[in-house]
């Protein structure tokens, strides 16, 4: 099983959205984020870095639990359980971390087919 086109799109921009707020929530001088991807042996991996104030150690664990988690006032975190659950029914997972430069890290490895 492979995701859609739309599922996709819906965890690439999710992840994306949360980059760009906790960039500029940052209040930060120089903002940043850098997104690589590759594809070997019919994995696609993806990473998305920021320059904003990174995970607290509560959030951190929050997310690696599976928790819907937020550090918004408007959001529900919701957008990166849903992006999770997607992740795991095609056998594809996602990890968070902090940057060595500070900062966020989310990580993704998704099968793709050969």
């Amino acid at each position: 099983m492979l995701l859609t086109t739309q599922e996709l799109n819906h965890i690439v921009s999710n992840l994306i959205q949360n980059a760009i707020e906790a960039v500029r929530d940052s209040g930060m001088g120089k903002r940043m984020i850098e997104v690589h991807v590759s594809v070997a042996q019919c994995i696609c991996e993806f990473s998305i870095r920021d320059s904003g104030l990174g995970f607290s150690d509560d959030v951190l664990n929050q997310l690696r639990s599976g928790e819907v988690v937020t550090t918004k006032i408007n959001g529900n975190g919701v957008g990166t359980k849903v992006a999770r659950n997607l992740l795991t029914d095609v056998g594809g997972t996602i990890q968070f971390g902090n940057s060595r430069n500070g900062g966020a890290e989310t990580f993704v490895q998704i099968p793709v087919s050969g």
